[in-house]
């Protein structure tokens, strides 16, 4: 596959939308990305975020076809990264748990092709993460990055 035929398009953290605001102590978006700390108070430890990805269905006079996806976040000791699920629409077409716990970086989380039956793009999508948040000092906190996919016209996989 030529990445000539390739098409990146990624969406900047400071687009992150919250799902569940009263569960943050902090949410602030800057030019660095999305910060959200989470309240201390249980039951709220968890919390989703969503990134909307720009979604092309048609490259090129082509169908999409859709390669890959990735999701860049830094996470202090006490957030992890349990879920990941990737929507067309509304139908959820990808989902993972990486169970990755932070450490005071930068992480890039990349998600693979949904399948041959579900490779071709025909609404737009969104990355969905679930983290939890953990008990302890610091408070958990995670920053959202951006998220992004690669695309490539139906011609290229025929």
């Amino acid at each position: 596959m030529s990445d000539r035929q390739r098409y990146d398009i990624w969406v900047h953290g400071v687009n992150t939308i919250v799902e569940y605001p009263d569960h943050a102590e902090t949410i602030r978006h800057a030019g660095w990305g999305t910060l959200i700390e989470q309240r201390e108070d249980p039951p709220n430890r968890y919390n989703w975020f969503h990134l909307p990805i720009p979604t092309p269905t048609i490259i090129q006079g082509e169908d999409n076809r859709l390669d890959w996806l990735a999701l860049k976040v830094w996470m202090n000791e006490n957030a992890r990264l349990d879920r990941i699920h990737v929507r067309m629409g509304g139908s959820r077409i990808i989902s993972v748990r990486p169970g990755i716990v932070g450490s005071d970086r930068d992480i890039e989380e990349r998600i693979g092709r949904a399948g041959d039956d579900l490779d071709m793009v025909t609404e737009g999508l969104t990355v969905c993460a679930k983290v939890d948040f953990l008990s302890g000092s610091p408070r958990g906190r995670i920053i959202f990055r951006g998220a992004g996919a690669v695309f490539r016209p139906r011609i290229i996989w025929d």
